[in-house]
């Protein structure tokens, strides 16, 4: 190899990205490319810049590299933890320590995440007239050890236990809290392979986390292909799934802790099929079980003997539905939709048994344009040799939003860009591509769409024309078939390509009730979620809570058909008619102010408890089936007791994000959070607000007087709602007193930047796209808007004045 130049495969591997991502770096002219003797190598030179002035500094890169960030040396990791070990008592807590220090490279290359107790405990069940004490018990994963814990717990000898970890301190810990729980020794707990074990019993029993998604190198794929007689390269949750059931005895248990995908998706397939061979005792839902992983999880329990069609228990969102096998080796791809009920089931059943065509084989299908930086390429106005471009975001059933995007016609050292004559197609049809709706556009137009939509153009003789199909795609009934089978918030190709098209029922056209009345479906027999509609969003909090919540509501609740239905205060009242979102919602107000229950230090424990009553009274009256709750906590965990909730995911600290990833998981719906530019070069108008909800949270006296000598040059306007700084009126050029909402709205419209305490004001400014700056007296940084370097910590500056000058200056402002 020349000296000059690296291999694609040596860079994919130094900064641990894959292959593709190298090729593409390389096509956008990142990477300098050098051909030498018919092998493609980069140059090093051209490497070593692309590190210094690339890596990790735009969207395309910080995404490709995520994975870097936190890198550390695993092997440093696990001696200074084995040194800690030998000293430690608090052996539980110690794995959680190591397990949060494991870089995300670690993590991402090695798929490890340990398993909580609730869960061993959840997943590791046996059949009553099962005897332990003669069992031999393996884990092939052992992680911290639980697993291992709850098989000594059930009565499984020492002698008997079995686990293997490729992490030596893993091995080590396990070993240590056997020993201090029971003072004794397991041999049998080693530092191996699992997948590479040459000698082992055969097991009675085998419960496991096993891997997610760890990284094999081609010579280890080759391996595992040839020892576990595979057509195909495994995940390695399926490879693990296929080694524990070759080392099982007949009759043998076996439960694994699997990702979510493995219900549904195409790498998962071969396990699903293997695994229907086997009478499968439970599916189990487990939701998101890991800190600071957004990947749900679900249980597989079966045992080693013939399958006879013996139902299976899914446990699905604290429902139980008895499956048989049957009901899921009839569905496309093996799929375990476990969230799927028998009667839903059973109208699946029916329309899979009629006659009908698909779009697998029959269409032409595109991803759309991926430019590989958005910002630089893309421009929020049309320019010379511009044209339009559409999100998914843009895309509706019934049409599609005017483009706020334009792109460079020629389309020059984009990405990724599919055929031309796919986008230029007399006729194609458009969908959302992250979306748990069906949500599709026929365009005759030939536009441009970004790889936020995907798009198919249909062959010739296609028994549906485009514009009917589009129709049919965006109803009710294969909402429900799409729900049924997937539940998933990506519209991917091969699940389009199993639904079933009844083309003998449409002529020129798609008419619904003709169509159902065809297959013998009776509209309302179809159980479609209702995206929200029969829930009850809680907006009990403060008026910053509120304007949150309803700002982001309010763009989803513009593409509903109708209102969404809010439980709030007066405040959320005020908030709507502010945001001029009022026809979006049905608000009933049960609270003149925050509740008691949300209000503990001011408001007491017997006022909280009045207030509790209160709501369960209104949801009673109500006929409220469902909540949508604004933070979980004890008192969502409170009010599960009487009424089914939502509530976010607590480990997403931000509040902008919380809510957007809670009401995405609702309504299907994808926020393009697109920034604005905070620009404050040119300043005429500022406007000064040192009041919030809490005195201590005011911009104090001596600081506001700092600011004005500051901005002395400009014209300010100073608000002074409790009308204490009467004598600072001729420190600025307007002083305004008693002011209502609306007013105060329209004099940050008028303003050119807004300076403000820490109160919803400042998230006023970022929802009308108003440049803003925030005095801070304490850490609040979770509930800064998503746009938020302009802002001071006051409570750790040194020197207010210079700090201050220094943010005004970098602002442009000075």
């Amino acid at each position: 190899m020349p000296s000059n130049a690296l291999l694609i495969e040596e860079i994919a591997r130094l900064v641990n990205v894959s292959h593709s991502s190298v090729h593409n770096w390389i096509k956008t002219n990142l990477l300098e490319k050098l051909e030498i003797d018919h092998k493609i190598y980069v140059k090093t030179s051209s490497f070593l810049d692309f590190c210094r002035n690339h890596l990790g500094k735009n969207k395309l890169n910080k995404y490709a590299n995520k994975s870097l960030k936190g890198a550390h040396n695993h092997q440093e990791l696990i001696l200074k933890y084995l040194q800690i070990l030998e000293n430690s008592s608090d052996l539980e807590k110690l794995g959680s320590y190591y397990e949060e220090e494991l870089s995300n490279t670690t993590r991402n290359l090695e798929g490890i995440y340990y398993t909580p107790n609730k869960i061993v405990e959840q997943l590791f069940t046996l059949p009553k007239d099962f005897d332990a004490s003669q069992a031999i018990f393996c884990d092939p994963a052992v992680g911290s050890g639980n697993f291992i814990m709850h098989a000594l717990k059930l009565g499984f000898k020492v002698e008997n236990i079995y686990g293997y970890d490729t992490d030596a301190f893993a091995v080590a810990l396990t070993k240590k809290r056997i020993k201090e729980r029971y003072h004794l020794d397991c041999p049998n707990i080693m530092q191996k392979d699992f997948l590479n074990l040459k000698h082992t019993p055969q097991f009675d029993c085998i419960f496991t986390n096993p891997p997610w998604g760890k990284k094999y190198n081609q010579n280890q794929k080759e391996n595992f292909k040839q020892r576990f007689n595979l057509s195909q390269s495994l995940d390695s949750a399926s490879l693990f799934f296929i080694a524990s059931l070759n080392y099982l005895k007949e009759n043998a248990h076996l439960g694994l802790l699997l990702p979510e995908s493995c219900l549904n998706i195409d790498a998962f397939s071969k396990m699903r099929e293997v695994a229907l061979k086997f009478q499968i005792r439970s599916l189990i839902d487990f939701d998101k079980p890991f800190k600071n992983l957004m990947t749900k999880a679900v249980g597989l329990v079966l045992k080693k003997t013939p399958n006879k069609n013996q139902k299976i228990s899914c446990f699905y969102q604290n429902k139980l539905f008895k499956r048989s096998p049957s009901s899921f080796f009839n569905n496309p791809k093996k799929i375990f939709n476990i969230h799927c009920s028998n009667k839903e089931n059973k109208i699946l059943d029916h329309l899979f048994s009629i006659p009908h065509t698909t779009l697998k084989n029959n269409a032409h299908f595109a991803l759309g344009i991926v430019t590989g930086n958005n910002k630089e390429k893309l421009h929020p106005k049309q320019e010379k040799n511009t044209i339009p471009i559409f999100r998914g975001s843009d895309i509706l059933k019934d049409g599609l939003k005017a483009p706020s995007q334009f792109i460079n016609a020629d389309l020059k050292d984009c990405q990724q860009v599919a055929p031309l004559s796919l986008y230029q197609a007399r006729e194609k049809i458009v969908y959302k591509f992250i979306s748990s709706k069906l949500v599709f556009f026929y365009d005759n137009e030939q536009r441009l769409f970004l790889n936020s939509a995907n798009m198919f153009v249909l062959k010739e003789n296609f028994p549906i024309n485009a514009n009917a199909l589009k129709e049919l795609l965006n109803s009710d009934l294969m909402q429900f078939i799409f729900e049924s089978l997937f539940k998933t918030h990506k519209i991917l190709r091969k699940d389009l390509e199993c639904l079933p098209l009844f083309a003998q029922f449409i002529n020129n056209s798609f008419d619904e009730k003709f169509y159902l009345k065809n297959l013998g479906i009776e509209k309302k027999t179809l159980n479609i979620s209702q995206s929200g509609k029969t829930m009850h969003i809680a907006c009990l909090l403060a008026l910053g809570d509120n304007l949150i919540t309803i700002s982001l509501l309010k763009e989803i609740a513009s593409k509903q058909q109708q209102p969404l239905k809010i439980l709030g205060t007066r405040l959320t009242l005020k908030i709507a008619k502010l945001l001029e979102c009022e026809k979006h919602f049905e608000i009933i107000p049960l609270f003149e102010n925050v509740p008691a229950f949300y209000d503990l230090k001011k408001q007491g424990v017997f006022l909280a408890m009045k207030d509790f009553l209160w709501l369960l009274k209104a949801i009673k009256k109500h006929k409220i089936k469902h909540l949508v709750l604004e933070k979980q906590d004890f008192r969502s965990a409170s009010l599960a007791k009487f009424i089914p909730i939502t509530t976010p995911n607590k480990e997403i600290k931000n509040v902008y994000q919380n809510r957007q990833e809670l009401f995405s998981q609702i309504y299907g719906y994808v926020f393009d959070n697109p920034l604005y530019p905070m620009s404050v070069k040119n300043p005429k108008k500022i406007l000064i607000n040192p009041f919030t909800r809490e005195n201590n949270r005011n911009i104090s006296l001596e600081h506001l007087k700092i600011v004005l000598k500051l901005l002395k040059p400009f014209c300010v306007t100073l608000l002074d709602f409790e009308e204490r700084y009467a004598f600072l009126k001729d420190e600025v050029a307007h002083y305004r007193a008693k002011t209502s909402l609306e007013e105060v709205k329209n004099l940050i419209l008028e303003s050119d930047l807004y300076i403000g305490g820490d109160s919803f004001l400042i998230h006023l400014a970022y929802y009308l796209k108003k440049n803003y700056f925030i005095f801070f007296y304490r850490d609040n940084d979770d509930f800064m808007p998503p746009k938020n370097e302009n802002f001071l910590k006051a409570h750790k500056s040194h020197s207010i004045e210079q700090d201050l000058a220094k943010k005004f200056r970098h602002l442009g402002l000075l």
